[in-house]
């Protein structure tokens, strides 16, 4: 299962598909104890929404911190729980796809995906049918770079905007001071 495979859009969907009680359950049941999220998120676990683990989950899928392998394997098993609630063949499909890429599935593969489709879109869970295929799939490492280089052109993109909008602020701020200088 891989989150990187989603996009922001997608990530976001995959995030209110969760149940915060749920996941607080399991982390008391795995042992990890209430005060161990103090240290990464400065809240006991009791404490804790799902608005912290979401930004948290995402702060570490874009690399802007580094996370803890315990709160993703949590946050993982509750979005696991959450589809085997809800979608019979969710087990399956992950056993299929454990060691497939997304762009080089095999054709048998590809039908059986298909298969299931109609099943998946007729419970009307707010989260796409592609997408989750691609969440159950394995990244290959040139999609794993790719994802890396695309997330790293988006920041520059981006960083430029932001100082693009600066740089016109700073304009207009000398445009008024030689407006009033010349007042003066």
């Amino acid at each position: 299962m891989n989150l990187m495979a989603l996009d922001n859009q997608e990530r976001k969907q995959l995030y209110r598909l969760y149940d915060i009680k749920e996941f607080k359950k399991l982390a008391e049941s795995s042992n990890v104890k209430g005060v161990f999220f103090v240290g990464f998120m400065n809240k006991n676990l009791n404490k804790i929404t799902k608005n912290d683990i979401n930004s948290f989950v995402e702060k570490m899928i874009t690399g802007e911190n580094d996370g803890n392998d315990k709160i993703i394997y949590l946050f993982y098993e509750t979005i696991i729980a959450t589809f085997r609630k809800k979608f019979n063949k969710f087990d399956e499909l992950t056993e299929l796809l454990e060691h497939e890429s997304y762009s080089s599935m095999k054709e048998e593969t590809k039908k059986i995906v298909e298969s299931h489709r109609k099943e998946y879109e007729s419970l009307n869970i707010n989260f796409e049918y592609d997408a989750l295929i691609r969440f159950l799939c394995e990244l290959t490492d040139e999609e794993m770079e790719n994802k890396i280089i695309k997330k790293e052109l988006d920041d520059a993109v981006e960083e430029n905007a932001t100082l693009k909008k600066q740089n016109n602020d700073l304009k207009e701020s000398l445009e008024k001071y030689k407006d009033l200088d010349k007042y003066y």
